[in-house]
C-alpha cells in the first residue's frame, strides 16, 4: 500500500506553512512518504528553496476544505491519504519509519479511517478496543464528531466517499458527521478506529487566528524560532479556550444532548443538515460496505 502526506492549507495562513514544513523536515528527516500541499492559489516561497520535494497543488481562489480534499482524492496516487492542517506541528524527533506498524495494521485489517487525535483535542476514549489491540479502540456511536478534521490516515476511495461534491468548510465537514443519522452504523464504522497514543507527537499551534500559548512552550523545549510573526492568545484568551475543553472532556455525548449544540453547529446548521440529508442515507452506506466487503474478501 502507499501513503501520502497531505496538507490542506488555506493560503491566508501561509506564514504558518514554513513553520509547518520546518518542523516536519527537522523532526523528521528521513520521512519515506511523499509530501503535497493542496492550497487556494499562494506559491510557496522561493527563499524555502529546501522544500523543493514538496508538491503543491491548486485548488482555486474559492476552494474550500472540501473542495480541497476532494481534489486530492482525484489527483494524489496513493491507497491511503494523511491529512494535515498547516497549524499541526511535529514536535519531536520521529524514526522514518515510525508508521510501519501502523500502516501494516491498516493494510492488515482494510481500515477506512485510522484517526490520530492530538492530545490537546482528545475528549471522550472510546473503550472497546479492536479486536485485541492494545492502543486501536473502535469509534464510538455516541461520539458527537464521528469524523473529524484530527491527523488522520484515510483510505483514499473512502475519503472520497464521505466528502462527497459541493464546496464547503471544515466545520460543515464535521458538522455532517455530527448530524447524519446514516452513518451511525457499526457495519459502516467497523473498519474506522481511533489511536491515543499521538505517534507522530501532533500539537495543535493556532486557535481564533493567534498562537497557542501552549505551542510557544514545546518551541522553546526544542529550541525552535518560528517563522511565524503572529500573536499569541492573552492568558485570558487561553483559560478560556482550556476551560470550555476541560468541560467538554467531562461531559460524554449522552449528556451534551440535553444541551445547546456548539456554535459551530449552530452556525452552519441550515447547509450541514441540507448536505447530511443529501449526501448520505441508508441505501449509499449498504451500497458502500457491500463494495468494501467484496474488496476485502478478494
Amino acid at each position: 500500500m502507499k501513503l501520502a502526506i497531505v496538507g490542506i492549507f488555506y493560503d491566508g495562513y501561509e506564514d504558518l506553512w514554513y513553520d509547518f514544513l520546518n518542523l516536519i523536515y527537522n523532526n523528521w528527516r528521513d520521512c519515506p512518504y511523499e509530501l503535497y500541499i493542496i492550497n487556494n492559489e499562494t506559491e510557496l516561497s522561493n527563499e524555502y528553496s529546501d522544500y523543493s520535494k514538496v508538491k503543491v497543488i491548486h485548488a482555486g481562489k474559492d476552494a474550500e476544505f472540501s473542495q480541497k480534499v476532494r481534489l486530492a482524492c482525484d489527483s494524489i496516487d496513493a491507497d491511503y491519504l494523511l491529512l494535515l492542517l498547516e497549524d499541526f506541528f511535529v514536535c519531536k524527533s520521529l524514526n522514518g519509519d515510525v508508521l510501519k506498524k501502523i500502516l501494516l495494521f491498516i493494510e492488515k485489517e482494510n481500515i477506512d479511517y485510522y484517526t490520530m487525535p492530538m492530545p490537546e483535542f482528545q475528549t471522550i476514549k472510546e473503550h472497546k478496543k479492536y479486536k485485541q489491540e492494545k492502543n486501536i479502540f473502535k469509534i464510538s456511536l455516541q461520539k458527537e464528531y464521528i469524523f473529524s478534521c484530527q491527523p488522520s490516515i484515510w483510505k483514499r476511495e473512502f475519503l472520497r466517499f464521505c466528502i462527497g461534491e459541493g464546496n464547503y468548510n471544515a466545520w460543515i465537514f464535521e458538522g455532517i458527521f455530527a448530524k447524519s443519522k446514516s452513518i451511525r452504523n457499526e457495519k459502516f464504522l467497523e473498519k474506522s478506529v481511533v489511536d491515543y497514543t499521538n505517534p507522530l507527537s501532533l500539537h495543535h499551534g493556532a486557535l481564533q487566528g493567534k498562537l497557542l500559548k501552549s505551542i510557544r512552550k514545546l518551541f522553546k523545549k526544542m529550541n525552535y524560532v518560528p517563522i511565524t510573526k503572529r500573536k499569541y492568545l492573552s492568558s485570558h484568551e487561553e483559560f478560556v479556550h482550556i476551560a470550555k475543553e476541560s468541560i467538554i472532556k467531562i461531559l460524554n455525548f449522552l449528556h451534551l444532548n440535553h444541551l445547546k449544540k456548539s456554535k459551530v453547529l449552530d452556525r452552519y446548521k441550515e447547509d450541514i443538515d441540507f448536505r447530511a440529508q443529501k449526501m448520505f442515507n441508508e441505501k449509499k452506506i449498504i451500497e458502500y460496505c457491500k463494495k468494501r466487503d467484496k474488496q476485502y474478501e478478494i
